[in-house]
């Protein structure tokens, strides 16, 4: 038998209910789609969660680290900075906890320089198809 369970919510309360019966929320948005301001109050969440469920404290301070280092990072102040700075921190910590989930801890805090220039041509590349793609559709 399947005695694996997660957390779900009804109305305002908390439950725990089968993974098998319970389906992920149509109101998810993706780390990748939030905007700076919805990803600031996410990370305070997170870490105060992470916190009450006794997370190990050097979890915690590498991902506090890791949202200040996002928040003071010369690139938010660029064009297009945000949205490069959004989806790393997407990637990152998307790759930190699949690392955790196998015991392989690495300090999430610095920020990877080299990722995050990728990160920012493949944004980059991706805004100008979408250009080219919508004068094509008016010429």
């Amino acid at each position: 038998s399947d005695d694996t369970f997660g957390i779900t919510r009804s109305d305002d309360i908390l439950a725990l209910a089968h993974v098998s019966v319970s389906k992920p929320s149509e109101k998810v948005v993706l780390d990748e789609n939030l905007t700076w301001s919805e990803m600031s109050a996410a990370k305070t969440l997170l870490v105060k969660e992470m916190e009450a469920a006794k997370w190990p404290k050097e979890y915690v301070m590498a991902l506090a680290q890791f949202y200040y280092n996002l928040d003071n990072h010369p690139m938010r102040h660029e064009p297009h900075g945000e949205k490069t700075l959004l989806l790393f921190q997407a990637r990152a910590r998307r790759e930190w906890h699949d690392q955790l989930k196998l015991n392989m801890f690495f300090s999430i805090a610095n920020i990877n320089e080299d990722h995050l220039r990728v990160i920012r041509h493949e944004l980059l590349d991706k805004m100008q198809l979408e250009r080219l793609d919508t004068v094509r559709y008016f010429t």
